[in-house]
């Protein structure tokens, strides 16, 4: 390192050394009171084996039906179980037709199901076309999971086998033991 450079970087340390003193001395380092918290925070579940025991402000505490305990901690705020809305799932299981998406909630999705016929079912994942699945419900709507030519189980889409519709001239296979025309296209 140069010697000029050395001597600046000792006097910029020594600066900064008598500035961290005279604030020590001067006693500049209190910070003022900080208001405190007038309400009672919520109280959330905190999963465990057992009851949910909620406390209320006088510290009683209210059994409830489910698993987990809360643990009151002044000191620590656990949100186990974050305040959003349940989902509507009214109608799972309900029949429908998967080329047209007709589940009357429409958070559900019309897949294809074993017994030949459309079931309303939640969504448990998002994939498009070609992404990997293990059933038909990792697939966004309007997809199927099937196992496509090289033999892996993907998402294809659905077709209809009397007008088809399938890009790069892929073939609209019928959906095995399903009725009214329903495919998907093989890729």
């Amino acid at each position: 390192m140069h010697p000029r450079t050395m001597r600046h970087l000792a006097i910029g340390f020594a600066g900064a050394c008598l500035l961290l003193l005279a604030c020590a001395k001067n006693d500049d380092t209190t910070f003022p009171n900080l208001p405190q918290p007038t309400e009672t925070p919520p109280t959330h579940p905190v999963l465990d084996a057992g009851l949910i025991v909620f406390s209320d402000a006088d510290g009683e505490g209210v059994e409830g039906i489910g698993a987990g305990t809360y643990t009151p901690d002044a000191a620590e705020v656990v949100d186990v179980a974050p305040d959003a809305a349940t989902p509507d799932l009214a109608g799972i299981g309900s029949t429908c037709h998967p080329l047209l998406q007709d589940c009357a909630n429409k958070a559900l999705v019309c897949y294809p199901g074993a017994s030949g016929t459309g079931s309303c079912t939640p969504p448990t994942g998002s994939g498009g076309e070609l992404a990997n699945c293990s059933q038909s419900s990792d697939c966004a709507s309007g997809y199927f999971c099937g196992t496509g030519r090289n033999s892996t189980t993907i998402c294809m889409l659905l077709c209809d086998v009397e007008n088809p519709g399938c890009v790069k001239s892929s073939p609209c296979v019928e959906v095995p033991g399903f009725k009214d025309n329903t495919g998907y296209c093989l890729e």
